[in-house]
């Protein structure tokens, strides 16, 4: 049964260089809750994101001379792997993720949405606790915070996320992508049904026309939504009608019409709220 029941998840080491990209947490990146005591701070360099790295001039020596255990395991994991290690992201995932979903039942971890805005949940709330916002920071601030998964480490969130989506895949009977594919052809339908659903499927329908392809399907779905009273439920029309590559051209063509300046991943957070903004 532990075989059985053992999920997975992983997260290649990668370079994070854009200042709207995800950050890989490794060992090498302290912050200042985890420095003992205040005058330990004169060994480091603080950097721009407020987080702490060991000057280049400390010595192993010097660290040991202090006879502080925390200050030499900080050091030690520090100087792994040319301080690329993640044990820091070990220790999050086996404290704070653990306490988080121990105990829960696998019906309360039934929705990857719900998984992953518990997950950047933690993030938020550590950050909080460092001091990385006030009580006047605005809802874009807490947004980019929490992309940044630099507390936690975005290793450790989406590998956690991966482990738990795959246990989910597998109590449903299907492959992890198929579960993903459901979600993603839920959101696209959601958002086209928000935006000129009627104007975005005539110009799918043109499209598959201009390379002689069955449009039946389209017509159905232009025919359901145009007869149908219930708004609220129309995108589900879409999930049954539609293909997903069918979806995925409106939300090629919502991108290519949408308001100059809005990110389309903007207009798709707002059927997909992941981010727990209180």
């Amino acid at each position: 049964f532990h075989n059985f029941f053992t999920f997975k998840g992983s997260t290649p080491l990668g370079t994070s260089a854009g200042t709207g990209e995800a950050i890989h947490l490794v060992d090498s990146v302290i912050y200042a809750d985890q420095i003992p005591k205040p005058e330990y701070f004169e060994l480091f360099d603080k950097v721009s994101d407020g987080s702490y790295r060991f000057k280049k001039e400390v010595t192993s020596n010097q660290i040991t001379n202090l006879k502080n255990a925390e200050m030499s395991e900080l050091y030690r994991r520090s100087r792994r792997y040319g301080g690329k290690g993640c044990l820091q992201v070990v220790d999050h995932v086996n404290t704070i993720f653990s306490k988080a979903f121990i105990g829960k039942t696998v019906t309360e971890l039934s929705s990857l949405a719900e998984i992953d805005r518990l997950l950047l949940s933690l993030e938020l709330e550590l950050s909080k606790k460092r001091g990385q916002l006030n009580s006047e920071a605005t809802e874009k601030h807490l947004i980019e915070i929490i992309q940044r998964k630099g507390n936690l480490g975005m290793n450790a969130i989406l590998s956690q996320s991966l482990s738990l989506a795959r246990l989910i895949s597998t109590i449903k009977g299907k492959d992890l992508f198929e579960v993903l594919k459901e979600q993603m052809n839920q959101t696209m339908s959601k958002l086209i049904m928000q935006n000129d659903s009627i104007q975005i499927l005539q110009k799918i329908k043109e499209k598959l026309i201009s390379k002689n392809k069955d449009h039946s399907n389209i017509d159905n779905a232009l025919n359901k939504i145009k007869s149908s009273n219930q708004k609220k439920e129309l995108w589900k029309v879409l999930t049954e009608e539609l293909s997903f590559e069918n979806l995925s051209a409106g939300l090629k063509i919502l991108d290519e019409n949408k308001k100059q300046g809005i990110p389309i991943y903007e207009i798709l957070r707002e059927q997909l709220p992941v981010y727990q903004i209180d």
